[in-house]
């Protein structure tokens, strides 16, 4: 399999793989590897939710929106998982990013 970059791109790509301490054909195959689990483990998780809902196994909103507060901030607002496939939590409570801390 071929992919083609910009050369902006591949320079990009460059700089990441060096900071990383490899090359860039290696990053650019553990990112596209990293992808593939993840959607593996996404799709697993879709069908275990339809499997449940099947079962009419439900928790409570209060449940869920209790579960949603334990999750990282990061995981619960940014949920990149959610946003690739579309999804949108609608019933997550957004509280206002901190500002960055000014480092002299």
């Amino acid at each position: 399999m071929e992919v083609h970059f910009t050369p902006e791109q591949e320079a990009q790509l460059s700089q990441i793989a060096s900071h990383a301490g490899t090359d860039t054909e290696r990053l650019v195959k553990d990112a596209a590897l990293r992808l593939l689990e993840q959607d593996a483990r996404f799709r697993a998780a879709v069908r275990e939710g339809i499997a449940q809902a099947d079962r009419e196994e439900f928790i409570e909103e209060e449940e869920m929106d209790a579960r949603m507060e334990r999750m990282p901030y990061c995981d619960r607002v940014l949920a990149p998982e959610l946003r690739d496939y579309g999804f949108r939590l609608h019933t997550v409570p957004l509280r206002p990013v901190p500002p960055p801390v000014a480092v002299p």
